[in-house]
């Protein structure tokens, strides 16, 4: 099992150094938040997800949703929307590009039981919808 955490932090590790950012210039230097949750955190399913995902985190870039034998990479470029910030003109679409990647460990061991350390200290709630057996709260 330490294997396996090793081995997605050091996933994890390579693709913050690797997704590519839109280059912020002058123009946008005061608009450099990122496009998701605090960096490098796993957030674990509690029905909030498909039953497949085991735990997600969000990436410089986009998302990683972890699922038994395979890790999912969903991978956005959001400079289109950066170009746009702050145009109200309603005719001016742009378009996210984005792609997903699977990895998939061939011939890997199920996990059968998984150990959680190191709370986080802060967490999410998932109110999404009508069917509360969807919702989620203190996602950590």
């Amino acid at each position: 099992m330490k294997t396996i955490l090793i081995s997605i932090f050091c996933v994890l590790s390579v693709l913050n150094s690797l997704v590519a950012q839109p280059k912020l210039n002058d123009d946008h230097s005061h608009h450099k938040h990122v496009h998701g949750k605090t960096k490098s955190s796993l957030l674990e399913n509690k029905g909030q997800w498909p039953a497949p995902v085991l735990f997600q985190s969000s990436i410089e870039g986009g998302k990683v949703w972890i699922q038994q034998n395979k890790f999912v990479y969903h991978l956005q470029d959001y400079s289109a929307m950066h170009d746009n910030h702050g145009n109200f003109d309603s005719d001016a679409g742009f378009e996210i590009k984005e792609k997903l990647v699977h990895l998939n460990f061939v011939g890997s061991n199920q996990i059968s039981a998984i150990e959680k350390n190191d709370e986080s200290s802060f967490y999410f709630n998932y109110f999404k919808g009508n069917d509360p057996s969807k919702w989620a709260s203190n996602v950590h």
